[in-house]
């Protein structure tokens, strides 16, 4: 679905590969990510009914939001604090724990690995490091960097994604 978007010209997006200014950081960029072996290897672990109802409703999502999806609807449903909500934590369902483990959770521990691995090289030297990943992660991440490495906020930027 995020590959869609930017056809979808009524939205005027773009995706974040094609909008961020890297060129010049090009050298310096980690993949924090997971290997697509071992993405391939836990999706294959998960319950094939969950699989398949998921083949099914990201082709109708998609063609959803192709034909009928707004910048409105979109901001509804990618809102989100640094703190779940009461809607969130109600919403929760059992049978899509272990994709958000997948999706999410496993992730997070991946780019948690390499923080702490570029942690353990920078020991005593000044590094700005940035971080794009996407805002449900941030939660794991910045409460690592604050609670586990003692780390604070100095300045935050806040980047606006777009104006409804």
């Amino acid at each position: 679905s995020y590959r869609i978007v930017k056809y979808i010209r009524r939205m005027d997006l773009v995706t974040q590969q094609d909008g961020m200014r890297i060129e010049s950081f090009r050298t310096k960029i980690l993949n924090a990510d997971m290997e697509g072996s071992a993405f391939d290897e836990s999706w294959s672990s998960l319950p094939v009914l969950l699989r398949a109802q998921l083949f099914i409703i990201i082709p109708v999502f998609v063609v959803y939001l192709f034909l009928f999806g707004t910048r409105e609807m979109l901001a509804r449903n990618i809102a989100l604090d640094d703190l779940p909500s009461s809607e969130e934590i109600l919403s929760e369902d059992e049978n899509f724990e272990q994709l958000d483990s997948l999706i999410v959770d496993e992730r997070d521990r991946k780019l948690i690995e390499h923080i702490v691995r570029l942690e353990d090289q920078q020991i005593k030297d000044f590094h700005q490091v940035g971080i794009v990943y996407g805002a449900r992660h941030m939660r794991t991440t910045i409460a690592f960097l604050m609670q586990k490495l003692n780390y604070r906020v100095v300045q935050a930027e806040w980047v606006k994604v777009f104006d409804l």
